[in-house]
């Protein structure tokens, strides 16, 4: 099996937008490299994130220099989940968060605090994974 270079970035931010669309039969280069396992967890890390945020009371933005902190709270049971990340996961959360509903205090919150306008980082992420899938 020759080895596909996987762009990180591109595989994040597919697999945060729609969870299976690699199938591990039909693409296992990507389910075996590193970079693979690191777009995977990174995708995982930000639904859930995202799940926790739908029941948060609160919650926080930080994003200075490109080095993003996100942290939502629930009162009862008292409990808080924080997402470190970069611009990209900022742009991917909020990219997900406006498309999901946003009901609750702190997806406002959030959707507020959060950097509009990054459909572009993420169309510009994407576009290599075409060539590595082969769409």
């Amino acid at each position: 099996m020759s080895a596909v270079p996987v762009d990180e970035g591109g595989l994040f931010v597919a697999l945060a937008l729609v969870p299976g669309f690699a199938s591990r039969n039909r693409h296992p280069e990507i389910y075996e490299s590193h970079a693979g396992k690191r777009a995977r967890t990174r995708a995982r890390r930000m639904r859930a994130f995202l799940s926790n945020a739908a029941t948060a009371d609160e919650a926080a933005v930080s994003l200075v220099d490109g080095k993003l902190s996100v942290t939502v709270s629930r009162a009862h049971p008292r409990s808080s989940w924080t997402l470190l990340g970069d611009e990209l996961d900022a742009v991917v959360c909020r990219y997900l968060l406006a498309r999901g509903g946003g009901d609750t205090h702190a997806e406002r919150q959030l959707l507020t605090a959060l950097p509009a306008g990054g459909d572009v980082l993420i169309a510009e992420a994407l576009a290599g994974m075409q060539r590595i899938i082969g769409l």
